[in-house]
């Protein structure tokens, strides 16, 4: 099951509207159903599939090293967005992942 964000990389520039943090948090969706990218601080990794503007990603991992609390704090509510996506739109150079409680990251093409 392949989909339009298959071999894309973003960078988090949103999270729930409030502006990422100096480290670049980013997400890669590999053509063979894997996630990976970092929050910040940790890499993170899983599987996700994605059609028609429904996503769900789904055995989520992570590296345990610590950072600052905002980095910290900014990669939880990355991880727990992503954790519990159910939407996705894709409109020319940003992409908005939704969970189903409204929580959203907006993210932008790494350039290549």
């Amino acid at each position: 099951l392949s989909s339009d964000l298959a071999g894309t990389r973003w960078l988090v520039q949103l999270v729930d509207g409030r502006p990422a943090q100096a480290r670049q948090a980013s997400v890669e969706f590999a053509a063979e159903d894997r996630i990976s990218g970092t929050g910040g601080c940790n890499r993170f990794f899983g599987h996700y599939e994605a059609a028609d503007g429904a996503i769900d990603v789904r055995a989520l991992g992570r590296t345990e090293m610590a950072c600052d609390t905002p980095v910290m704090t900014q990669e939880n509510e990355i991880l727990a967005v992503l954790e519990d996506a159910e939407h996705y739109d894709r409109r020319g150079d940003r992409l908005v992942i939704r969970a189903e409680d409204g929580r959203n990251l907006v993210l932008t093409p790494v350039a290549s």
